[in-house]
C-alpha cells in the first residue's frame, strides 16, 4: 500500500496484488496488478500488469519490491522482479519500460523531495541509489559496503543543507558488532568505519532500519521483529558524535512483551507531542491480537492504539506517510503463501495525524485468483 497527494480533496493510493492460479500449497504466480484506488469513491481506477509478482511471497517478512511515482512528467511504478533480481521503472499505466537495472534485491527506502524521487536498492553487498527527475531524467549511482562488513539493511535520510538524501546502513562488521554508517558513492567509500550502535541481541536476519532528521539531529529506529522468539522490538536511536539510546522496547519502564512481531514495519511521523523527537507508528500485524501503534520517539511510550480484527485478515506490512506528514497509510495483508492469508483481504487504515484518529478502513487483497 501507498499513501498519494490528494485529487480533489479525496485520499489517494496505490495497492498491488499477485495473481495466482491453483490451490495451497501448489499454486502458482501468473504475474500482478498495480492500481489506484479513491479512498472516497472505492474502487480501482486505473491499473498496470506486470508479468511477475509485484509482492514477494512465501516470507514472514516481505521485503518492498514496490513503489508508484507520482508528482513528476508522468506517473510510474518502480517494481523488483524477485525471479530475476531485476529493478524496473514502468511508465504507468502502459507499462512502459524506462529504466532497469540488475542484481537487485529490494527496495529499501523511497523518498520524494522537491520533485525528485529517490529509490535506495538493496543488493547483495552494496546498495544502488536511483533519482527520478520531475523531467523523467533517471541516474543511477552505487555505494560498497566497507570491505569485511556484512549489509543489513539500508534506509533514506533527508540532509538539513542541500535537501539530498544520505544512504544509511546497518551492518555486521568485521568484528562482529552491528554498526551503523553512511553509504558514500565515491571512491574511498570503503575507508568508512562503521560507528558502532551498542545494541546487543539484534536478529540480523529481519531487521528494519528507519530515519527521520529534525533539526540538525538524525534519528535512527531499528524493528527486530523476530527478537525473543517472536515477540519483536523496537530501539530508536539520536545519532550524534556518538549514538544515544533514546528506548528500546525490550526493557525499561515501557518494555513491550507482546502481541506478535513487534517492530515488523515501522516509519517515523515527526514531532506529533511536542517534545523535539520524531514520534513512531510500529506495527505487530500477527497473532490473534494485531496492533498498530503511536509510541513516543523519547521514551517508547504508547501514545495510541489500534487493534485490527484478526479474523479480516492482518494488518501492518505496510506503513506510507503523505508528503505533508500529517496523515498514515498502515496497509494489510502481505501474501505470504498460506492458507490464513490467501483467504483473507488484509486490513488498511488511514490515520490523521496529530489528531491521531481513523479517518477511513478498507480491506483489500494482496492475491487474486483469475476467472477460471
Amino acid at each position: 500500500m501507498q499513501l498519494l497527494a490528494d485529487r480533489n480533496g479525496s485520499p489517494q493510493f496505490a495497492t498491488a496484488a499477485n495473481i495466482v492460479t491453483g490451490a495451497y500449497p501448489k499454486f502458482a504466480c501468473k504475474g500482478g496488478l498495480i492500481g489506484l484506488i479513491d479512498g472516497t469513491k472505492g474502487g480501482e481506477q486505473p491499473f498496470m500488469s506486470l508479468p511477475y509478482c509485484p509482492i514477494q511471497a512465501e516470507s514472514w517478512t516481505t521485503l518492498p519490491s514496490w513503489r508508484f511515482v507520482d508528482g513528476l512528467q508522468q506517473n510510474a511504478v518502480g517494481c523488483v522482479d524477485a525471479a530475476t533480481e531485476r529493478f524496473v521503472l514502468h511508465r504507468f499505466p502502459d507499462g512502459g519500460e524506462l529504466f532497469r537495472l540488475d542484481h537487485v534485491l529490494s527496495i529499501d527506502d523511497y523518498l520524494s523531495i522537491d520533485g525528485d524521487v529517490t529509490f535506495l536498492l538493496r543488493m547483495k553487498s552494496s546498495v544502488a541509489i536511483v533519482v527520478v527527475q520531475r523531467n523523467m531524467n533517471v541516474t543511477s549511482t552505487g555505494a560498497e559496503v566497507p570491505l569485511g562488513s556484512e549489509l543489513l539493511t539500508s534506509c533514506l535520510a533527508p540532509r538539513p543543507v542541500d535537501r539530498q538524501p544520505a544512504a544509511l546502513a546497518l551492518v555486521v562488521a568485521a568484528d562482529k558488532s552491528v554498526g551503523i554508517l553512511e553509504l558514500k558513492a565515491k571512491a574511498g567509500a570503503e575507508e568508512s568505519t562503521p560507528t558502532p550502535i551498542l545494541v546487543k541481541g539484534l536478529n540480523s536476519g529481519q531487521l528494519r532500519l528507519v530515519a527521520s532528521r529534525l533539526g540538525s539531529d538524525v534519528f535512527i529506529g531499528i524493528g527486530d521483529p523476530q527478537f525473543d522468539g517472536g515477540v519483536g522490538r523496537m530501539v530508536v536511536m539520536q545519532m550524534r558524535e556518538k549514538p544515544t539510546l533514546l528506548f528500546d522496547s525490550s526493557t525499561g519502564e515501557n518494555q513491550r512483551s507482546g502481541p506478535f512481531n513487534y517492530g515488523q514495519c515501522a516509519a517515523f511521523l515527526g514531532d506529533v507531542n511536542g517534545d523535539s523527537v520524531p514520534e513512531l507508528c510500529v506495527t505487530s500485524p500477527w497473532g490473534p491480537c494485531p496492533s498498530i501503534d503511536i509510541v513516543s520517539g523519547a521514551t517508547g511510550e504508547t501514545l495510541k492504539s489500534w487493534w485490527p480484527n484478526a479474523l479480516a485478515g492482518s494488518a501492518g506490512h505496510w506503513i506510507s506517510i503523505d508528503s505533508a506528514a500529517n496523515r498514515v497509510l498502515v496497509g494489510g495483508a502481505n501474501g505470504r503463501g498460506d492458507p490464513e492469508n490467501l483467504s483473507k483481504p488484509g486490513q488498511t487504515w488511514l490515520l490523521s495525524l496529530p489528531a491521531l484518529l481513523v479517518l477511513n478502513r478498507w480491506d483489500l487483497p494482496s492475491t487474486l485468483w483469475p476467472p477460471q
